[in-house]
């Protein structure tokens, strides 16, 4: 089985291109879906949470998204110590996905994330795609997603910029910018993966 990785910055489009991939058949694990469901059910996940933020970190036994967010956005330490917590967790449990979509005999599989590299997820896939947009229409798509202002969603391209490996593996690219058919491009990469299974 082949395996595949979406990655890119925040706005850019990675959702949009994992759910053509699903209308075409190949399963996508969502790791931000699944990080969030993970940080709700694994109880050492919590308690590590609630250890290094506080109880503030959950309300009613959920999440506190607003409070959490605020501090992994502004504090490059904090966001360290999440990322420690729970992309072991996210891996791991990958994994677990991956062998059950091998026995379903699928040829290709995905994963979804914007931290591929910082994760150490991209040492277990075959094939990388990048799914890119300038500034300003990451920017538009954040304010209008997350209804923040233009300076907060800034910030997170920012963020995630810095964090970004400058050297990394990319196989394929898709422009996610309206200049070209994104489903053209993802059909285009789709014939280039069914032939590399046979």
């Amino acid at each position: 089985m082949i395996k595949i990785g979406i990655t890119g910055l925040i706005g850019s489009g990675k959702t949009t291109i994992s759910q053509i991939f699903e209308i075409l058949e190949i399963p996508i694990y969502n790791t931000d879906l699944r990080a969030k469901e993970l940080m709700h059910e694994d109880y050492e996940i919590k308690e590590k949470i609630i250890q290094n933020f506080g109880s503030n970190s959950y309300i009613d036994n959920s999440l506190n998204k607003e409070y959490i967010s605020k501090i992994i956005f502004s504090d490059n330490n904090a966001r360290n110590i999440i990322n420690s917590i729970v992309h072991p967790k996210v891996i791991d449990d990958f994994k677990n996905w991956l062998i059950e979509k091998n026995n379903e005999n699928y040829k290709i599989a995905g994963i979804e994330s914007a931290l591929l590299y910082q994760a150490n997820i991209h040492k277990i896939l075959d094939y990388i795609i990048l799914v890119s947009s300038n500034d300003d229409t990451l920017s538009n798509r954040i304010m209008k997603r997350d209804n923040i202002s233009q300076k907060q969603a800034l910030l997170k391209i920012k963020t995630q910029k810095a964090e970004l490996v400058q050297n990394y593996k990319v196989d394929y690219e898709i422009k996610n910018d309206k200049t070209e058919s994104i489903l053209l491009q993802t059909l285009n990469i789709l014939n280039k993966l069914d032939l590399a299974t046979k």
